[in-house]
């Protein structure tokens, strides 16, 4: 009885499909390349992403901008670090607007920030400062069967 027990056994045991590896359940992995796209060039020690498309819809334009207004941004920018440590967690600000005053607002206020479109709504574009200032910095990509899937400047 014992040797029948184990020939049923051994019998279960080649029906048992091996698992495959996991190597096997992932897609093929193509190679990832890196392109220098190009260049682009800093006159104000900041950039900004965003989508062309908003621009000339949404870029406002009429927001001044003058050594008063500048000033008062710094101003804010010291007093804000003091009181960075009292905000709590969660604390809602108006996001500054999709404006050169906007982008001053928000990187000289952390060093980056996003935008809001005019109904103040976050996603018009994001904006920082540049480790070194003004200058030309190369822009590169990550490739990945033919498409752009990372975009990075070298900044310093």
């Amino acid at each position: 009885m014992l040797a029948l027990e184990e020939e049923e056994d051994a019998e279960d045991e080649r029906d048992v499909e091996e698992p495959e590896s996991v190597d096997s359940l992932l897609p093929e992995v193509n190679e990832i390349q890196v392109v220098r796209m190009g260049e682009v060039g800093v006159d104000s020690g900041q950039l900004m992403i965003t989508d062309p498309c908003y621009i000339d819809q949404e870029w406002q334009h009429d927001l001044a901008l003058d050594e008063h207004t500048v000033a008062e941004i710094v101003g804010r920018r010291q007093s804000s670090q003091v009181e960075a440590a009292d905000d709590a967690p969660g604390d809602s600000q108006k996001l500054p607007s999709y404006s050169y005053r906007g982008v001053m607002e928000a990187t000289l206020s952390n060093g980056y920030g996003e935008l809001a479109y005019r109904l103040g709504h976050s996603g018009a574009g994001v904006a920082f400062l540049t480790a070194w200032g003004d200058g030309v910095y190369p822009v590169y990509g990550e490739m990945h069967d033919g498409r752009i899937i990372r975009v990075y400047i070298n900044l310093g």
